[in-house]
């Protein structure tokens, strides 16, 4: 099963993970100065270009959850495609916002189709012990994309132009692309020993997750979490603008290092959660951390002390979401012939919360009332949720 093209493939689809990560999260620094501000677009409106990735995932995770459970193969190459056409189309149609929003929505479908193949994909690529962990590591590939996003898009913005940005960032995942599409076309998707993977009707893939009440609860779980994640993406960069008085780059910077966090996290929480079998707790802990952290950010003012407990932030969020969206797998009732749907259905409701957090953000106008509201309400839900989590059958045995 395993060889030097495994890591190949495994390596290609990780930049086109990473180029999601990037081309979606650039927004975030840029939303005010250039969307609202020179473009003239309602906040309400310049979100949804953030939004668009989880609304899309939404609507279209369950369809490409099934399809990349049949051929991860075509589904991760559809993903590429997507990314390779769009990009560069959001280029084209800069000068206009709404010609502009509808190809970022077709951008946007393309991280469906890739972030419901991470599982299918490495249990095709690596034994099963080494896929559960693996798994993860996409998630690490997506952060590190927002991160570099973080740091690089307004500095390269307000230098050379959106449109010029985005027709860089378009050629440069045009490239990646049409790479992957050329490496995995003569690979092999079948499944190992024999498994058969079936394409379930929408009604029979949700009730085989939520015939197990901690898919349920999971469910729930990532709902809150990707909200609260979002929500940060879009919103605090503001926040500590408006109410802090720093700069948009120095605002970035704070999220670059909260999204550094979610790499350290995403890296090494999953791994250590299936190495001791010990998911539940880590359900309690990370969301009381995060709540530590968010009370701290409201009375802190030092600059370099907000970049620490963002980063610490960022290590207890993020790696909420990897451990959802692949344990379903690890549940028999789901295991890898249905790992696309169990991980399509927890992406449902990760991105349910994800599309309504950084829209209904303006509800809240002050800075201690939006933390408190967006971030430390949903992360104590959480943690009551975790202690309803049980540890999936697998691990029992």
């Amino acid at each position: 099963m395993e060889n030097k093209r495994s890591y190949v493939i495994f390596g290609l689809f990780g930049l086109i993970t990473l180029l999601i990560g990037f081309n979606w999260f650039m927004w975030s620094p840029i939303l005010k100065r250039v969307i609202e501000e020179q473009m003239g677009v309602a906040p309400v409106f310049s979100e949804m270009l953030l939004s668009s990735v989880p609304f899309m995932l939404v609507l279209f995770s369950y369809f490409a959850g099934a399809y990349a459970d049949l051929s991860p193969k075509r589904s991760t190459t559809v993903a590429a495609i997507l990314l390779g056409i769009f990009t560069v189309l959001r280029a084209v149609f800069s000068f206009n916002f709404t010609c502009m929003f509808l190809a970022n929505l077709g951008f946007a479908l393309s991280a469906a189709f890739a972030f419901t193949s991470w599982s299918p994909l490495t249990y095709r690529l690596f034994s099963k012990d080494k896929a559960t962990r693996i798994t993860a590591y996409f998630t690490a590939f997506l952060t590190l994309g927002q991160i570099l996003a973080f740091f690089i898009s307004y500095p390269l913005v307000s230098s050379i132009g959106l449109s010029s940005a985005l027709f860089i960032t378009g050629i440069v995942s045009s490239i990646v692309a049409i790479v992957y599409i050329l490496v995995i076309r003569n690979w092999n998707d079948s499944l190992p020993d024999r498994v058969v993977s079936r394409r379930l009707p929408i009604t029979e893939g949700f009730k085989l997750v939520f015939s197990n009440k901690s898919l349920i609860v999971l469910s729930l779980i990532a709902l809150f979490d990707i909200g609260v994640f979002k929500w940060l993406a879009g919103w605090y960069p503001k926040l500590n603008i408006t109410f802090k008085g720093l700069d948009p780059a120095k605002a970035s910077f704070i999220n670059a290092f909260i999204m550094i966090g979610c790499l350290i996290g995403a890296m090494s929480i999953p791994d250590l959660s299936h190495r001791t079998k010990k998911v539940k707790l880590f359900f309690i802990i990370l969301p009381i951390v995060v709540i530590l952290m968010l009370l701290l950010s409201i009375s802190i003012k030092e600059y370099s002390f907000l970049l620490l407990i963002s980063m610490v932030l960022g290590i207890a969020l993020f790696p909420i979401y990897p451990l959802g969206v692949h344990l379903p797998s690890a549940f028999s009732s789901v295991g890898i012939r249905n790992a696309g749907i169990g991980s399509a259905i927890i992406l449902i409701f990760a991105n349910i919360g994800g599309t309504i957090f950084p829209i209904i953000g303006s509800l809240t106008k002050g800075y201690t009332s939006s933390i408190i509201v967006f971030g430390i309400i949903p992360m104590a839900i959480i943690a009551l949720l975790g202690l309803v989590f049980e540890d999936p059958d697998t691990y029992r045995s």
